[in-house]
């Protein structure tokens, strides 16, 4: 879940078998000079308890418990302990570091677990703000360095580039880097995104899917031609199949529809519509403006090895029964 490596703290988690939780308690209240012990393994992995005296915590700023001071003698092998009170309750943490062994306060321990467990969000891209020579050099009053693309979080790849400068995202003007990833954090996964680019002092425009929260893309589902009772989905290659084109699949097709009686069938392929080739996942806004269409469509299919024409007519879907109520 997160590593610290100031420390060499790191934070799992465990499943399984169930384990027996120590109960914290903050070394600030004890007073000094009070019994403690180490409690740790020896190498044959067998308990063994270090008696010693707590001394004092250390302040950090604003008050905080810092490291513990204690006077305890520990086996040279313990690399690790857990320092305790008579009650058994834990104070801290010994380890061992290059500059001799360090005793960390429990409540240390709190605030880097939290901190730990802090969910960062991942994001695709990665920019940051221009200094006012390179705005003069392009003569531009906006936008941001993109200094990396996370080419595995967009699906399909996107056309921005490291090293182009970004000048508008989701129909916003960027100013700052500040600005940016807070128009990003505000969009949802898989929502369509506009942008614009400089790049060779040229503007370019494109749009792509925003990934999720983990740098992962997010699948839009289905294209639904409802009125001609059939949907088209859009499928990866085969991931054993890298250098494979993905393609427009047909995924439903309703009994006695308009699509079934044009001869259209389950996982035909998608080759085009009137004549408009549909073959990359960005035709997704075609298909979608296709889907509202109330003329003949003529549809281009592949099933096996062999090309089929079909000519869809859209008709209004078949209402719900009277006996089923419908949501407005």
């Amino acid at each position: 879940r997160g590593w610290d490596p100031d420390i060499g703290l790191a934070l799992f988690d465990v499943s399984g078998e169930a384990l027996m939780p120590f109960t914290l308690t903050d070394p600030r209240a004890m007073p000094s000079g009070s019994y403690v012990g180490g409690v740790t393994l020896t190498t044959e992995g067998e308990p063994a308890v270090a008696p010693g005296y707590f001394v004092a915590v250390e302040e950090e700023p604003e008050g905080a418990a810092g490291d513990l001071i204690v006077s305890m003698n520990m086996p040279e092998s313990a690399a690790l302990a857990a320092v305790v009170n008579l009650d058994g309750a834990l104070l801290g943490v010994a380890h061992a570091t290059p500059d001799g062994p360090r005793v960390i306060s429990s409540m240390s321990m709190l605030r880097l677990i939290e901190r730990l467990q802090e969910e960062e969000v991942c994001r695709g891209l990665e920019v940051s703000d221009l200094a006012e020579a390179v705005r003069e050099r392009f003569v531009i009053e906006r936008g941001v360095l993109i200094e990396y693309v996370h080419a595995p979080a967009f699906h399909p790849e996107p056309s921005l580039r490291g090293g182009d400068i970004l000048l508008e995202w989701g129909e916003e003007d960027v100013t700052s880097a500040e600005q940016f990833r807070e128009l990003y954090d505000a969009t949802t996964p898989g929502e369509l995104v506009r942008y614009r680019v400089l790049r060779n002092r040229r503007r370019i425009a494109g749009g792509t899917l925003v990934p999720d929260a983990d740098c992962l893309p997010v699948d839009q589902g289905p294209v639904r031609f409802a009125s001609s009772g059939m949907a088209f989905e859009w499928v990866r290659p085969a991931a054993d199949d890298p250098g494979g084109a993905g393609r427009w699949v047909v995924t439903a097709v309703r009994n006695g529809g308009p699509a079934e009686q044009a001869g259209v069938r389950e996982r035909d392929w998608l080759l085009s519509i009137e004549g408009v080739t549909t073959d990359v996942e960005d035709d997704r806004a075609a298909l979608e403006a296709a889907a509202g269409r109330t003329e003949p469509m003529l549809l281009s299919l592949r099933r096996g090895e062999r090309v089929k024409l079909a000519v869809v007519q859209p008709v209004e879907p078949p209402p719900p029964p009277a006996d089923i109520e419908v949501e407005r």
